[in-house]
């Protein structure tokens, strides 16, 4: 078995790792093929480096930074380089995460309850209605602003309901983010 241009160069580099420096040190004192390429790779490499330094006629590193910022933007800044539609997406899947989740809380805490027996979560009605009363302490303390009516909402929705609403969003996530990443990768090409 014959040393490849890859071990022959890492060779040359110094780059094996002990035991296979060793093994290609033994190659090479046996075969007379290896060592007559390692020879050869020796001299390209002698040739290459005695050449003359070429300097450029122009320097080329503005133009080519200039064009890849206008071709990919400078990311890393608050929102430039991104696309407004990347950004009003990722928005967007952000805003219907968060319904997801407290859509499916309650299915959650029937599945965890019993795991936490003891423990009494609030509800998303006792959740509201905390809510509502810190925003009326607020209010009062502020004697120009008057406390906003905020109507009754009774929703009595089932468990499918809100299961079959958790998954249709988690497939409308994933089928965007495909989507997304199409419209991504055929605009870098």
């Amino acid at each position: 078995m014959h040393l490849s241009d890859g071990q022959l160069n890492e060779y040359l580099d110094g780059a094996l790792a002990p035991e296979a420096h060793t093994e290609a040190v033994k190659h090479l004192a046996a075969c007379v093929d290896c060592a007559a390429r390692l020879t050869a790779l020796q001299a390209l490499v002698a040739q290459i480096e005695s050449l003359p330094e070429m300097k450029l006629s122009r320097d080329l590193a503005g133009p080519v930074t200039r064009a890849l910022r206008q071709r990919f933007g400078t990311f890393g800044q608050r929102g430039e380089g991104l696309p407004r539609w990347v950004r009003l997406t990722a928005s967007l899947q952000a805003a219907l995460a968060l319904v997801a989740l407290a859509l499916a809380a309650p299915i959650l805490y029937e599945y965890v309850s019993p795991f936490v027996a003891g423990t009494k979560l609030p509800s998303l009605a006792e959740l509201l209605i905390q809510v509502q009363t810190q925003w009326a302490a607020w209010v009062r303390s502020v004697p120009e602003f008057s406390l906003p009516s905020v109507p009754s909402l009774s929703l009595d929705v089932s468990s499918l309901a809100l299961t079959l609403t958790a998954i249709t969003a988690f497939l409308i996530w994933v089928v965007g983010n495909g989507l997304l990443l199409g419209r991504m990768t055929k605009s870098s090409h």
